[in-house]
């Protein structure tokens, strides 16, 4: 803290791009003063040294973690063991986000090339124990959205909150909407409390499954007899697509 840390901080106060914290070994003990830094990532969480789900309980959100497949394993062990590390991984990392799976160090030239294949072929199947949501825009062209399907993405994500830009162009949503349906998507919706009644006919026309994320976000000190709250418990008792 009094040779290293000042330095450390002007280097990271020089850079104008999201960076990740790269070291081996047991960063606990000093994880607060590598977090104060501002990195956006923090890598590889070394097994052995390193707990991945007493790191992600500790970060949470606060820093995206990159870690933990074993490079020894990639090394010595064995593809089924390796698929088994990678689910591991996911479950225990995966939940909430801020989780990139990787190598816990690099690829290594003495890694074992069924090992590094095992690995990536893991991630992307998911062997049907996981599913994610992804953010899809007008760019995506639909074979792009047929291989996020193929790898596990069942749905997509839109935001109507002020604080993240507002409603999207209503238009390019409904393109979007109907792109996802044939794949038998959902969709993920965002919104501010105080706009749910305004996305009344919105959420009618709804022809997939949807999820009205945070709850609707309704303010606990206006109760439970506020208007958008009994809009949304009245919609989860009468369309059976509303899900929160």
């Amino acid at each position: 803290r009094e040779f290293m840390l000042p330095a450390m901080q002007r280097s990271a106060e020089a850079i104008t791009i999201p960076w990740v914290f790269h070291s081996d070994g047991n960063l606990m003990p000093i994880l607060d003063d590598i977090l104060s830094l501002g990195p956006a990532g923090l890598h590889p969480i070394e097994p052995g040294p390193m707990n991945l789900a007493e790191v992600k309980s500790y970060c949470g959100d606060r820093v995206c973690i990159i870690g933990n497949v074993s490079v020894d394993r990639l090394s010595a062990g064995s593809p089924d063991e390796i698929r088994e590390i990678v689910y591991s991984c996911i479950a225990t990392g995966g939940p909430g986000g801020a989780y990139m799976i990787s190598s816990s160090n690099s690829i290594p030239s003495y890694a074992r090339p069924e090992n590094v294949q095992a690995m990536v072929d893991a991630i992307r199947r998911g062997n049907g124990r996981f599913a994610g949501v992804a953010m899809i825009d007008q760019s995506f062209t639909m074979a792009q959205i047929e291989q996020l399907h193929e790898v596990g993405v069942r749905g997509t994500r839109f935001n109507f909150v002020a604080h993240l830009g507002g409603a999207p162009d209503l238009d390019r949503f409904w393109r979007l909407v109907r792109r996802v349906e044939p794949l038998g998507w959902h969709v993920v919706l965002h919104f501010d409390a105080k706009d749910l009644p305004a996305h009344r006919s919105l959420l009618d026309a709804m022809p997939v499954p949807y999820v009205i994320d945070h709850m609707g976000r309704p303010p606990a000190s206006l109760g439970i007899d506020q208007e958008p709250f009994q809009l949304l418990l009245q919609r989860l008792r009468s369309d059976e697509r509303c899900w929160v």
